[in-house]
């Protein structure tokens, strides 16, 4: 089965940037130069090495966590407005994770299987 074979040529910098733009959020000059000539699994074990993403936090520095949940007494329009601004938090976050040209893989990966299940 020929579309099961292992890709053993070194890519090209055109190729470098098709894989990164099917498996990220697409290349960056640098991760061009870095990954030409280098073999598709070369490219693919590097793409995979990425660190653990950090909690989020806003610009002062508050986590997700750090926002008060409110208790029963707690009025509908003060709760409201702590639910918007952990949801805004969460897709600011998330958005500087997709940015971020190390973690685009398992970025892209993550948007496919939310959008995927919902």
């Amino acid at each position: 089965m020929a579309w099961t074979a292992i890709y053993s040529s070194l890519l090209t910098a055109g190729q470098v940037a098709h894989l990164l733009r099917r498996a990220s959020f697409g290349p960056t000059p640098e991760q061009l130069k870095a990954f030409s000539g280098k073999s598709a699994s070369d490219v693919v074990t590097v793409l995979m090495k990425a660190n653990p993403a950090e909690h989020p936090t806003d610009p002062a520095g508050k986590t997700f966590h750090d926002l008060p949940y409110g208790t029963p007494e707690t009025d509908s329009q003060k709760q409201n407005a702590l639910d918007e601004q952990r949801a805004v938090l969460v897709k600011q976050w998330w958005l500087g994770l997709m940015l971020d040209p190390a973690r685009g893989f398992f970025e892209k990966l993550s948007l496919f299987w939310q959008n995927h299940f919902v």
